[in-house]
């Protein structure tokens, strides 16, 4: 993977699952700093031992079956859903009938 398609991954991954950089770090086994200056361009220009922790950490994160819901979604659910069955049934319809785009 060339540098700039590592970047895009990673800027990707972090905007995707709402994952700050520190827990990103901590996860991978790098150090925050490494992901912070990657994050802000500052510094690499090319896949070494930390980015391949990295892409290494996030291709098994999207591999997983058990991928967490970022909070903000979780808390979006709950607050419409309120226990109620019938909202739940509602919120399942707009979920599966969305789903196909992202197929």
């Amino acid at each position: 993977m060339k540098f700039p398609d590592f970047l895009l991954l990673l800027e990707r991954f972090l905007c995707d699952t709402n994952m700050s950089q520190t827990e990103l770090a901590f996860l991978a086994g790098v150090p925050q700093s490494q992901v912070s200056d990657w994050v802000n361009r500052n510094r690499g220009s090319r896949v070494a031992t930390n980015a391949r922790r990295v892409i290494s950490f996030i291709q098994e994160y999207y591999e997983k079956d058990t991928v967490p819901i970022p909070d903000n979604i979780e808390r979006a659910v709950r607050k419409v859903w309120q226990g109620d069955a019938a909202r739940a049934e509602i919120i399942t319809k707009m979920i599966e009938s969305i789903a196909p785009a992202f197929d």
